[in-house]
């Protein structure tokens, strides 16, 4: 059995709850920690509790935007050593430019990934720790 301290942890905020679903069953698969939210509201909460190694923030959310989520973890200090990815649909250059400003490393296109791709894009993040 894996021991528990090297599973990576990985928080993935979507409002699309079909990928979300998604990405939880491959995460389990692959034996990753992988909590998983619909809302920027709901990732706050969790990581109260929760210090994961990778966040994956959706773009566009209803409510808090993923970068406006990101703003409220940086401001509360949440998950300070996490990588943070941004999962859009667009690769418009204000919003990279303002997510690389807000430490982001990484910026998947979702929409010329597979969600197996995109899982497998943050396995391959999460390992560069």
């Amino acid at each position: 059995m894996e021991n528990e301290s090297l599973k990576t942890k990985a928080l993935i905020v979507d409002d699309d709850t079909f990928l979300v679903s998604l990405y939880k069953k491959m995460g389990e698969e692959t034996g990753m920690d992988l909590r998983t939210a619909s809302s920027g509201e709901e990732a706050l909460a969790l990581l109260i509790d929760f210090v994961p190694d990778i966040i994956a923030l959706d773009m566009s959310m209803a409510g808090l935007s993923g970068l406006d989520t990101l703003k409220e973890i940086r401001a509360k200090n949440l998950a300070p050593n996490a990588k943070v990815i941004i999962l859009s649909n667009t690769n418009e250059d204000d919003a990279v430019v303002e997510a690389k400003g807000l430490g982001v490393e990484h910026f998947i296109v979702k929409a010329s990934l597979l969600p197996s791709q995109v899982m497998e894009e943050l396995t391959k993040i999460a390992r560069l720790r």
